[in-house]
């Protein structure tokens, strides 16, 4: 049996204003390339043969998710309880990062019931840790379009405002959102 021998050869290319892909490691130097556009198509054979077998390109495109939250107003003095149904929704175009979670800081006053979720079969826990004051719920994978409403009900101490963040676990597990700036809102509570 003569001894085998597998070789492989990997080029990788990402639009310029995003930058390479979050596990892609670029060598120091180097020339940018002058070739034509990259154009998307559909998977498969190419058609292009060699001396032993077919010739592919597989192109990775290091799309990323833009979350939105939603600011909300309320109505009502000190005493009156409120429902409040917080919203993040993926805008894409990408699938959405590990590791995001929705920050709730209420405004004054108290929560008197948070989002829940199945724990076991027949037991519930909450869904969001609220350890510091503020609600920390990690927001599952949504794709592109979808939406989560998290739902709380407060006892109002009077006007005030409250907010919601979303926060990314660490640069290793991070999304590269490409719009931040709709990534925090304002719970205000008017009189």
């Amino acid at each position: 049996m003569a001894p085998a021998s597998d070789t492989s050869f990997d080029r990788e290319a990402w639009p310029l204003d995003s930058g390479p892909g979050q596990d892609t490691v670029v060598p120091p130097g180097g020339d940018r390339g002058d070739g034509p556009a990259l154009e998307a198509g559909a998977p498969g054979d190419t058609g292009d043969a060699c001396a032993e077998g077919k010739v592919f390109t597989d192109v990775r495109l290091d799309t990323h998710a833009d979350y939105e939250v939603f600011g909300v107003e309320l109505h009502g003095g000190p005493g009156t309880e409120r429902s409040l149904r917080l919203k993040v929704r993926n805008n894409g175009p990408g699938d959405p990062g590990r590791g995001t979670t929705r920050v709730f800081a209420p405004p004054p006053g108290a929560v008197l019931k948070e989002p829940m979720r199945t724990a076991d079969e027949d037991e519930q826990a909450p869904a969001c840790d609220s350890a510091d004051g503020t609600y920390r719920c990690p927001v599952d994978e949504l794709g592109p379009g979808e939406s989560r409403d998290f739902e709380f009900t407060l006892r109002l101490d009077g006007p005030g405002e409250g907010g919601v963040t979303l926060q990314d676990a660490g640069p290793s597990l991070g999304r590269r959102d490409p719009n931040p700036g709709n990534d925090t809102a304002v719970v205000t509570v008017l009189p």
